[in-house]
């Protein structure tokens, strides 16, 4: 460390109280080499003049300059200066990332950091080992009184010459000249202010809160304006994987795209003044509901965010939450992005390693957990998580030390003023990231997806007038994770927008509780993913088969009707008199009763997403008067493409309706399979910002242009209705080239065997085509695993060709030793059927089939949390079973082969 006496500029990482003098010097260290104005380790008192040490610890030698117990790393020029912390002037000294409170001069700048390069005048981080000169000086103890040159609290790296300064740390009174804790990152140039963060005070040449670029002139200093939350940063790009960048926002002159921005916190606010006794948040716990107003909302997310605020949360770091749907969990959500943190749901089926990899993404700070079951897997990890500074458990009793429960987060919020949260706010801007929505891992580890505060809000705007729901009449039950964005954006977002009414769902409503909680509730909007609605399906299915002659016969007649009633309106043509009456009789006496007993008898919206759903399952809940509606959508796209609708010719059954008008469409036909089909391409204000800290996957999937590559294949009808064909990642290629989307021929051949809960198509770099195969069979209700026995439906499918069994390994065995079965040969004919009547081409014909040991499920892997096939994870769990298709001898003698 040096004495920075000798120039003025020189600075490295000070902490000092300076007296009278601009120049004092208390307290050094540094770490000297080969000259005798090197100056280590110091803590000197110097009197009158500044080359005196006072006292020293271990002795000096022969000479006053000298110290020992220095420690530093020489560099090769005189006026480098290392990691400083320090107030740049006006001319030589660059600034790249500022944090200051200015005082009353206009060249006070408070806290900067900085790296200096190869300049004169940069500034290294420089810790120095004293060797072998005698004028080293090893531990110096002094104060100083009131000499000019004096400097307070050093501690420095010089290398090999006097006047070099490491780290400086200071705190400069009453002189321009004096630095007050800056922290700078210098480049080649002296003059470039790269990034500042500063509080200005009175003076008009005072900085405050800034981050820029690099500049070309050193007084160009972009100030970070604090005009949040509801402001639009300037930005020069569409996307960004940095954690504060900023983007451009795809706003139109006219048209959905030229609505207002506004930030997630306006919108809550709002909400609480207009609705605030409105229920806005509903649990049942103890048998009880327990309610939470709009004011309540808004006000115990505040809390919240000052909470995360004291416990040392900071502007773009992730909040983790890992639990399922509770009006905590939206409340912590809420309260992380108003703090200007990222919030990052974890789903509860994730691994510890999994838990991980999100924390590590976000550089996650506080974590949120539901019970113990989910502390258990963040403290698995907690040892590789080192920015983690606090972790919230906000059901039960906490499970682990420093652990703290809900109460206490709220406790601590309530102790504070609101001074920190409105500083935060100010700087919010809703073109910069506040919601991490993770990939569910389907193609490789999971992908943080960058949502703005805009894309958020925005999006909630446009789902609103898509649908056209009503303000403070829609109620919604939460079940579907929030940690998925389509989850999120309706019982959070479009909910607060609309001030509906969000009742969550207990933690095992996918293992059985859902319907009670719906003939509870009775929602008038549903969202479902395909596997939801096929379960209802096959419970219903079940359910009638029970039922017989007369009241079988009405049944049959009533869903006619319900059916007839959809086909009229997606034909564009009216009931005739005899089938209005028919319509009615049909509601009045059957349909309405089997809504009610669903929980479904005030609802109108029945949407399904994030995979294909098959025409059967559409056309049966359209029978019953549940016309469910698919929609198309990706995390990337704020699930925003393209909807069906219940008018008329605004839908078709297989397709995803028509594109939206929030967004553009294109087709890459590049891309596609075949004419006229091609990778689907989107633009506008739902594309998201980009993936975090992902550069190259950021750039592959939004382009220069902002188009959004989705690696989907589809084509239009002449009616301008989309159609999903397949996805580019899962397209299988034979040994002879050919691209085969295989959700085509899975859904066939699953119409084709009723017994079939799952079918998968393998044969990627093969000769032919084969099928993986799962049998419907019941779940464990508390794990959600499958187990071997059989439903009720498959029994029965199995029964009528002379097959008692009851079980999957009895199916399997039945096979075995009787390939020329029953059931084989009933497999056979339908897979026979497919390839004759309904193979696009040779190339798509199935050869081959095998039945698994049990059926798909997220417990088990093979789903993912929106059950969605996970095909790279079956690859690889059945590698050896898929291998006997293609090694056998007689590979290409049977159908058949298990």
């Amino acid at each position: 460390m040096a004495d920075p006496r000798h120039d003025p500029d020189q600075v490295g990482e000070v902490i000092a109280e300076p007296q009278n003098e601009p120049n004092q010097v208390e307290e050094v260290a540094a770490e000297p080499q080969n000259d005798a104005d090197k100056v280590g380790e110091v803590i000197a008192k110097p009197q009158s003049d500044p080359d005196k040490v006072e006292e020293v610890i271990p002795e000096p030698q022969n000479d006053q300059e000298q110290v020992k117990e220095v420690t530093a790393e020489p560099q090769n020029d005189t006026d480098q200066v290392g990691e400083v912390t320090a107030k740049p002037q006006n001319d030589t000294d660059q600034v790249e990332e500022v944090m200051t409170e200015a005082q009353n001069n206009p060249d006070e700048v408070g806290e900067v950091t900085a790296k200096p390069q190869n300049d004169t005048d940069q500034v290294e981080e420089v810790i120095a080992e004293a060797q072998n000169d005698p004028d080293e000086v090893k531990e110096v103890t002094a104060e100083p009184q009131n000499d000019p040159d004096q400097v307070r609290e050093v501690i420095a790296k010089p290398e090999n010459d006097p006047d070099q300064v490491g780290e400086v740390i200071a705190k400069s009174e009453n002189d321009p000249e004096q630095v007050e804790e800056v922290t700078v990152e210098l480049q080649k140039d002296p003059d470039q202010v790269v990034e500042v963060i500063a509080e200005p005070q009175n003076d008009p040449d005072q900085v405050g809160e800034i981050m820029t670029e690099p500049q070309i002139h050193p007084d160009q200093v972009e100030v970070e304006p604090q005009n949040g939350p509801d402001q639009v940063l300037e930005a020069t790009s569409l996307k960004t994987c940095v954690a504060d960048g900023r983007v451009q926002l795809q706003i139109t002159e006219e048209g959905p795209n030229a609505d207002s921005t506004f930030s997630v916190y306006t919108m809550l606010r709002h909400k609480a003044e207009v609705f605030g006794k409105h229920p806005a948040l509903a649990v049942k716990r103890d048998g009880e509901w327990k309610y939470w107003t709009y004011k309540d909302y808004f006000e115990e997310s505040c809390t919240v965010a000052k909470a995360l605020i004291k416990l040392g949360l900071e502007r773009f770091h992730g909040v983790c939450i890992m639990g399922f749907n509770s009006p905590e969990w939206m409340i912590a959500n809420f309260g992380c992005i108003f703090a200007g943190g990222m919030c990052a749901g974890i789903y509860t089926t994730n691994s510890p390693e999994a838990c991980r990899h999100i924390a590590e993404n976000c550089r996650a700070q506080i974590i949120f957990v539901e019970d113990t079951v989910c502390l258990k897997k963040i403290l698995a990890v907690k040892q590789f998580l080192p920015e983690v500074k606090a972790i919230v458990q906000w059901k039960g009793i906490t499970g682990a030390p420093g652990v703290m429960s809900w109460a206490e987060l709220l406790a601590v919020g309530k102790a504070e003023k609101p001074q920190g949260l409105e500083k935060r706010l100010s700087l919010a801007a809703v073109n910069q990231c506040c919601t991490l929505i993770y990939t569910s891992g389907t193609t490789g580890p999971p992908k943080g997806v960058m949502c703005s505060q805009d894309f958020m809000t925005w999006g909630a705007r446009q789902y609103l007038h898509i649908m056209e729901i009503e303000t403070a009449k829609e109620v919604f039950v939460s079940y579907l994770p929030l940690s998925h964005l389509a989850a999120q954006m309706l019982d959070g977002y479009l909910a607060c927008t609309v001030a509906a009414t969000v009742y969550f769902a207990q933690p095992d409503a996918l293992k059985g509780s859902l319907v009670q909680t719906l003939q509870e509730v009775q929602p008038t909007c549903f969202l479902g993913v395909p596997r939801v609605w096929e379960k209802i399906y096959e419970k219903m299915q079940e359910a009638g088969a029970q039922v017989g002659g007369f009241k079988k016969k009405v049944a049959t007649w009533a869903k006619h009707h319900g059916l007839n009633n959809y086909e009229a309106l997606r034909e564009g043509r009216h009931l005739s008199l005899y089938e209005g009456i028919c319509h009615s009789l049909a509601k009045g006496l059957i349909l309405n009763k089997v809504k009610k007993v669903l929980g479904f008898e005030r609802a109108y919206k029945f949407v399904s997403g994030a995979a294909p759903i098959s025409k059967d399952v559409l056309e049966y809940f359209m029978s019953l008067d549940l016309p469910i509606m698919e929609g198309y959508g990706m995390s990337e796209s704020l699930g925003l493409c393209s909807m069906g609708q219940t008018k008329a010719g605004m839908f078709r059954i297989g397709s995803v309706g028509k594109v939206v008008p929030q967004t553009v469409v294109r087709l890459d036909e590049s891309s596609g399979s075949k004419e006229g089909e091609g990778e689907i391409l989107m633009k506008g204000r739902n594309v998201c910002m980009g993936y975090l800290a992902m550069p190259e996957a950021t750039d592959a999937a939004i382009d220069n242009e902002g188009w959004l590559h989705t690696g989907d294949i589809g084509c239009f009808d002449s009616d301008g209705f989309l159609y999903i064909t397949g996805r580019l990642k899962e397209l299988v290629i034979t040994a002879g080239g050919e691209n085969i989307p295989p959700v085509y021929i899975e859904d066939n051949i699953k119409k084709l065997l009723p017994c079939i809960s799952n079918c998968m198509l393998v044969g990627d770099k093969q000769k032919f085509l084969s099928v993986l195969l799962t049998l419907k069979a019941e779940s464990d209700i508390e794990s959600g695993e499958p187990l071997q026995e059989l439903t009720p439906s498959c029994i029965s499918w199995m029964n009528s060709f002379g097959c008692p069994a009851t079980t999957i390994e009895d199916v399997i065995k039945d096979v075995q030793d009787n390939p020329n079965g029953q059931v084989a040969k009933a497999i056979d004919e339908a897979i026979k059927k497919y390839n004759e009547k309904l193979a696009i081409s040779n190339a798509q014909k199935v050869q081959r089939w095998t039945i698994l040991p049990h059926d798909f499920s997220l417990p088990t892997g093979e789903l993912n949390s929106t059950l969605k096939l996970k095909r790279k994870f079956v690859l690889e769990k059945y590698k050896e079973k898929i291998e006997t298709l293609y090694t056998t001898p007689d590979e290409l003698s049977k159908n058949s082969k298990l």
